[in-house]
């Protein structure tokens, strides 16, 4: 998923290597979705569904504005300062800022990108208490767990089984490095007795595509000589 909404850190990052880590995010805030519109119709209209019983903004996860600098509006700016108070990053950080150490912002390969979410992990609620607790208001590379500002899906999904709620924790790692795979969430209590494993066969290698090989797409000047249009639409569909 590329839409803003479910756009993983390193997307907004224009980290140029990522892979699946990304869908795991997306499908994530996807989840989240699914549960909060469940549980707020749950509480308001019994089981039936009602698409005016609440704010739009009050099931999605992350609803940023823009997302600085892939938003068209920043199209001729290359200063940050002029991004919304509410761009992805910004909004994504102040939900899970409580995981923002080092380790958390290790991925992060241009110089612009970390400097960027440094400062705007200094706008956050973990530097304010940081400041009060200590005096410190500069960015934090390990963060006490007294300062830190916790964002904990179980008090917002009441009704989800606390399994899959460490499962979306794991899938909304802020490094994609950490974020917990399809397999490793399989693994969770949460499927037992669901899943057959004597189903589940494995390849027994890495299946690689040509349309996936380094040299299959010139991605500078966004062309390939090996696939036509028609040839991605057939690979994807």
């Amino acid at each position: 998923m590329g839409s803003r909404w479910y756009r993983a850190p390193e997307v907004c990052l224009l980290e140029s290597q990522y892979d699946t880590a990304a869908d795991q995010w997306g499908l994530a805030c996807s989840l989240y979705e699914l549960f909060k519109t469940y549980e707020q119709n749950h509480q308001t209209n019994g089981d039936r569904y009602d698409s005016h019983a609440f704010d739009d903004n009050e099931i999605h996860l992350f609803p940023g504005d823009s997302c600085y600098p892939i938003s068209k509006k920043y199209k001729n700016r290359v200063s940050s300062d002029c991004v919304s108070q509410n761009d992805q990053m910004r909004v994504i950080v102040r939900k899970l800022s409580h995981q923002l150490g080092e380790a958390d912002l290790s991925f992060i390969s241009r110089e612009d990108s970390l400097t960027y979410i440094k400062n705007i992990c200094k706008e956050t609620e973990v530097f304010k208490r940081n400041e009060m607790v200590t005096g410190m208001t500069e960015y934090d590379p390990n963060p006490k767990p007294s300062a830190m500002n916790t964002y904990e899906f179980a008090k917002e999904l009441k009704d989800i089984p606390e399994d899959m709620i460490k499962i979306l924790e794991s899938m909304l790692q802020f490094n994609p490095y950490m974020r917990h795979s399809a397999s490793e969430c399989l693994q969770s209590p949460l499927f037992e007795g669901i899943k057959i494993s004597e189903h589940e066969i494995a390849a027994p290698s890495k299946i690689l595509l040509e349309v996936d090989k380094d040299d299959a797409f010139d991605y500078k000047n966004a062309c390939s000589e090996k696939f036509t249009k028609k040839n991605y639409l057939q690979i994807i569909y």
